[in-house]
């Protein structure tokens, strides 16, 4: 996990990555 994701998100979408970070669905979504 890391606080830097490889893309530039807004807020949002990295408040939602990190959140689902733990389930992996959106991280796999967003790469």
């Amino acid at each position: 996990m890391t606080q830097e994701p490889r893309t530039p998100l807004p807020a949002a979408a990295r408040t939602v990555f990190f959140v689902s970070d733990g389930t992996g669905i959106t991280a796999e979504t967003f790469g």
